[in-house]
């Protein structure tokens, strides 16, 4: 699906709405963190644990969002918390756009 395909079907959103929302979508992920300076965006998405069926998810996600804005530049992380605080593994970028 294209950027211009996504704005006629939900034009109130925004890129980084767009983002939050398909990452979101995947019922694994606990946070998302995301830094954006001049169309490169860095994502910082947070798991409880290691599960690859969910990694396979976020996967998916990250190509369809990267396929969806091509002229944006995208570096995507995962954390994993096994049990840890996230602040004793990684400062997360930018700003928290989601918690569950």
């Amino acid at each position: 699906m294209s950027a211009h395909n996504m704005a006629i079907a939900a034009p109130a959103l925004s890129q980084t709405q767009m983002i939050r929302d398909s990452l979101f979508s995947v019922k694994g992920v606990d946070r998302i963190f995301m830094e954006a300076m001049h169309n490169c965006y860095s994502v910082l998405i947070v798991l409880p644990d290691k599960n690859r069926d969910v990694e396979y998810q976020v996967f998916a996600k990250e190509q369809d969002i990267i396929n969806t804005f091509p002229e944006s530049n995208f570096e995507f992380d995962i954390v994993f918390l096994g049990g840890r605080q996230l602040q004793d593994i990684v400062s997360p970028p930018g700003r928290e756009l989601f918690a569950r």
